[in-house]
């Protein structure tokens, strides 16, 4: 079955004049897309091989010149070839009476291999104020298109677009073109539906949508992965710094405490070599004392060194308060202030040693130590007064003091006497430190009469602070570790180590709650592998948590950017895919 069309002669491009007879009038005059077949003559339609672009026709004048009436014209396009594997296409408008532009478009594709053809049918709509604007013979935006139907032409059928067989008379023309529409007609309806037209642009619409979606969805997906990832990474950089931070100071606690006992052990083994053999117990004055006890003072890391004797009241008090005054020369020299009063200082300040072994009552003052103390269970009638201290400027009041009056010292002297063995004092405040808070501590280590000997002589002890004990553990770019130091009497007090610094927060537990999963415990031993220590003796716990500026450390802004990233690529794609269609959009144009 084959089909042609006139070039010129289309029945539905001249005006339709019925819609005027309707109306009572004719319709007016206009320009026709082709001549009226009266004005053609048999010469003027032979037949022929032509090509033409794909608008030709003119639109007919607005129809607000012609109320209520239907103006049709018809545009044919051709391929340059005619041929059965070429594509061809029809394009029809139709002005209605109210202005608006109806358009057909029909288009055939190439020929399939197995011989049928694709007929594709879109119909626009386009509104009275924008038809007007539109380019002769080009098909409307996807935005007027109402309908889509898709077709296929059996194998045999053709449509052809561009020739027809001249007519010999106007009428049998007019005829002839009639039945040709016919036959195009009836080929194209006897073309097998291939899909329902609003079924397709329903599903495109659903395809564009579903893609908006698809990149919504992945732009989230991909942010919050970006997120959590920098996020996971932040808080493992956290996690693994923290727990570093944690292992150094539990292990600098406890190996600080081993090197304070060993150096006071390494002073307590001296001291037994020299004067053991001798037999003059508690006689004792160590000759160049300062020289011999500064290095060790170094290596212990404290505030002061001393050598105590162990005094019985009834015993040998008096008989050591002699030897004391006779040796005081060797402290500080014959001019010190412990052998010649000061005399620009008043009570007790320009006491000297021959004033004998003192201590202080309820009211901080100086008295002359009675030597006996029901405080103490084992030891009431002990006194541990200091003789020898290093560095001995700034500490010389502290000579005769009895150590054994005051009760936290008094516990840590009846443990170290009772199993000869270290002993650490409670949490004290040094007169030292009177106008601010300082926690510090004495560490006593006993002093035996011979080696291998179990009688405790006297002792050596090393006063130190807290704070120095914590500094330059950590690197410099480690902040805000919480140290919470507690002593067995329940005396508690809390620090934070950045680095090389170390600030006392306060006396309490005074860590962030928000950190407690993150606590880290460590006890301090004293006692040498082997050792009881009874359940007496006092101990330290150091407990660790992360603070607030130790995390914002590890806390970065990643999150964020990778989020605006990820936002800006699915952007840049979304722009992409708008791009592609409003190119597609154009060139169907």
């Amino acid at each position: 079955m084959t089909m042609t069309l006139d070039k010129y002669d289309d029945p539905r491009a001249v005006p339709l004049p019925h819609h005027g007879r309707d109306h009572g009038h004719d319709a007016p005059t206009i320009e026709p897309s082709a001549p009226p077949l009266s004005e053609l003559d048999a010469e003027e339609s032979t037949t022929a091989d032509y090509s033409m672009p794909c608008a030709l026709a003119k639109p007919v004048p607005p129809p607000a010149l012609a109320p209520r009436h239907h103006y049709s014209t018809r545009v044919v396009a051709t391929p340059v070839t005619a041929n059965d594997d070429t594509v061809e296409r029809r394009v029809e408008r139709t002005y209605e009476p109210d202005g608006s532009l109806s358009v057909e478009v029909v288009t055939t594709t190439a020929r399939r291999a197995d011989g049928s053809r694709e007929v594709r049918i879109e119909n626009y709509r386009i509104p009275a104020e924008d038809a007007w604007g539109l380019a002769d013979g080009r098909s409307p935006g996807d935005e007027y298109l109402t309908r889509v139907e898709v077709r296929s032409l059996p194998p045999g059928v053709v449509v052809d677009f561009g020739t027809t067989a001249s007519s010999s008379s106007t009428q049998e023309r007019r005829v002839e073109r009639r039945n040709q529409a016919q036959s195009l007609h009836s080929s194209v309806d006897a073309a097998v539906p291939v899909e329902d037209a609003h079924e397709v642009a329903r599903r495109h619409q659903e395809w564009r949508v579903c893609i908006r979606g698809a990149l919504v969805v992945a732009a989230a997906v991909v942010t919050t992965f970006a997120g959590l990832y920098a996020k996971t990474d932040g808080n493992a950089n956290f996690e693994m710094q923290y727990t570093d931070s944690v292992e150094k100071v539990g292990e600098q606690f406890q190996y600080r405490l081993d090197v304070k006992r060993d150096s006071l052990m390494t002073l307590s083994y001296m001291i037994t070599s020299r004067y053991g053999p001798l037999g003059v117990w508690p006689n004792v004055t160590i000759p160049d004392f300062q020289e011999q006890t500064d290095g060790i003072l170094r290596i212990a890391n404290g505030r002061a060194l001393s050598f105590n004797p162990i005094i019985t009241q009834d015993v040998n008090r008096l008989e050591w308060e002699a030897h004391a005054t006779e040796s005081a020369w060797i402290l500080g020299g014959e001019d010190s202030i412990l052998v010649v009063p000061d005399p620009n200082a008043t009570w007790p300040d320009n006491r000297t040693v021959s004033f004998g072994i003192y201590s202080r009552d309820a009211d901080m003052n100086v008295i002359y130590d009675p030597g006996y103390d029901p405080d103490s269970e084992d030891y009431s009638d002990v006194m541990v007064p200091v003789w020898q201290i290093a560095p001995f400027a700034g500490n010389e009041r502290a000579v005769m003091f009895n150590l054994h009056s005051e009760i936290n010292r008094m516990q840590a002297l009846d443990n170290m006497m009772t199993y000869g063995v270290p002993s650490l004092t409670a949490i004290l405040q040094l007169v030292q430190d009177k106008d601010f808070i300082r926690p510090s501590a004495i560490l006593f280590y006993p002093v035996f009469d011979a080696f291998g000997s179990t009688e405790v002589v006297g002792s050596v002890s090393l006063v130190f602070s807290w704070d120095t004990f914590f500094s330059s553990i950590l690197p410099d770019y480690i902040k805000g570790v919480v140290c919470v130091l507690s002593a067995s009497t329940g005396q508690v007090y809390s620090y934070t180590i950045s680095g090389d610094h170390v600030d006392l927060m306060g006396e309490g537990d005074l860590h962030d709650p928000n950190y407690d999963e993150y606590k880290e415990e460590v006890e301090a031993r004293l006692l040498l592998e082997g050792e009881d220590d009874a359940g007496k003796f006092i101990t330290y716990t150091l407990t660790m948590y992360p603070s607030e500026e130790f995390e914002d450390q590890y806390s970065t802004n990643k999150p964020a950017v990778y989020a605006v990233w990820a936002v800006l690529i699915f952007l840049f794609a979304a722009g992409l895919f708008k791009t592609s269609h409003l190119a597609t959009q154009r060139g169907r144009r």
